[in-house]
């Protein structure tokens, strides 16, 4: 109460005391009116102004519902297709396990085909050489040597091997060169040309299609075909390849084999990694043989695959083998050979059966022909010398 009064007071105790206003200028309510002016010119565009703002605002959001609304539309469709599929699937049986048991290895296979064509297309897309190779060496333990007995056995260098293989634009290579303790020899050396996806041709020293393949045998000495050289055997001639997965056929004409006959320009005929007859030995005569040499043969070998699932499948197939022998001058015989084979693969086994027939007709009636090879063949039958009764 005494602070109101106080201030009633105050208010009272000035209240006489009124100040006069001031006698303004004529110009200055001139001033006054040009700013009102401004005023009213200044709000019309300013009103202007928001009304754009606010239509592009209402524009935008016109469009963002018209989005939204296509997309609603979007997802009903969606929805009422999968309710379609998901009635459909109810009214189907059920798949059983037979059907699954047959329908799982149609679907594998599909799969790997599609992986290895794709596969392919990557291969195809690099081109160039690769260098490659490999280095064996042996510990044996031979008890029929004393020496090797008495020091425990021996740790030997075995192989020393290098592979060039690759494509230069539409041209296959493909060599390998191996380094023995004993000798140095050409394994395979050619260049080649797919004609088509299916079929190949190859030109150079390469492998002679005959038999079980790769190779007739699942040990480091291969098997007695190795011997008579129908297995994993390499001459210097032409081949075709055609191959559609169930169906190969090959058909080959070997010139000479890998050393170049009789008139090869090569310092050791026993030389060699594959096997071949070199030589002959006449009625009465010693272990020394005639030489002769494998020329002008042909080769042919047709195989079927029967695929019974997956990792199981059953390739039978036949073989043969015509041509002749020579001595350098005239025509010293020929040879003829020929083989069925069976070889299977039942997911981690692998069954191979072959069964060959060969004959080597002399003119001059020898019994007993010489060919060569490596260092088994020699410590076995002297100087690489081996004799075929």
């Amino acid at each position: 109460m005494e602070q109101n009064r106080q201030q009633t007071g105050f208010i009272s105790q000035f209240r006489p005391h009124t100040v006069r206003p001031a006698i303004r200028p004529p110009h200055y309510y001139y001033c006054r009116l040009v700013v009102l002016f401004m005023g009213c010119l200044w709000l019309p565009a300013t009103q202007a102004q928001e009304d754009d703002i606010n239509a592009d605002i209402n524009a935008e959001i016109l469009r963002e519902l018209r989005a939204l609304k296509e997309r609603v539309n979007e997802l009903e469709a969606e929805l009422a297709s999968y309710r379609k599929e998901e009635a459909a699937a109810e009214d189907e049986p059920p798949v059983t396990t037979a059907e699954l048991q047959i329908i799982e290895p149609l679907v594998d296979t599909r799969a790997r085909q599609v992986y290895e064509d794709l596969e392919a297309e990557k291969a195809e897309d690099i081109e160039g050489i690769t260098v490659g190779g490999a280095v064996r060496a042996q510990y044996s333990v031979e008890d029929f040597n004393a020496g090797n007995r008495d020091r425990a056995g021996d740790f030997d260098f075995d192989t020393l091997r290098i592979n060039l293989d690759g494509s230069l634009g539409d041209v296959l290579l493909s060599a390998e060169y191996r380094f023995y303790q004993f000798m140095n020899v050409i394994h395979h050396a050619w260049v080649g040309y797919d004609f088509t996806d299916t079929l190949q041709g190859q030109v150079g020293i390469h492998q002679v299609p005959f038999g079980v393949l790769p190779f007739n045998s699942h040990n480091f000495f291969f098997s007695s075909n190795y011997y008579l050289g129908l297995e994993d055997d390499y001459d210097m001639g032409v081949k075709f390849i055609y191959d559609e997965q169930t169906w190969n056929l090959q058909f080959a004409f070997y010139k000479n084999d890998e050393q170049g006959s009789m008139d090869g320009f090569v310092s050791d005929r026993s030389d060699r990694y594959s096997f071949d007859v070199v030589g002959f030995r006449d009625p009465g005569e010693g272990i020394f043989a005639n030489p002769i040499g494998e020329t002008n043969t042909f080769n042919a070998r047709a195989a079927y695959t029967f695929a019974h699932a997956e990792n199981y499948f059953t390739e039978i197939g036949v073989s043969g083998q015509y041509g002749n022998l020579h001595d350098g001058n005239t025509s010293a015989g020929d040879n003829i050979a020929y083989a069925a084979h069976i070889n299977g693969v039942y997911d981690r086994w692998n069954l191979q059966l072959q069964a060959a027939r060969y004959d080597y007709d002399m003119d001059s009636g020898a019994s007993l022909l010489a060919g060569r090879c490596f260092q088994l063949l020699r410590q076995h039958s002297g100087p690489g010398q081996y004799l075929y009764r």
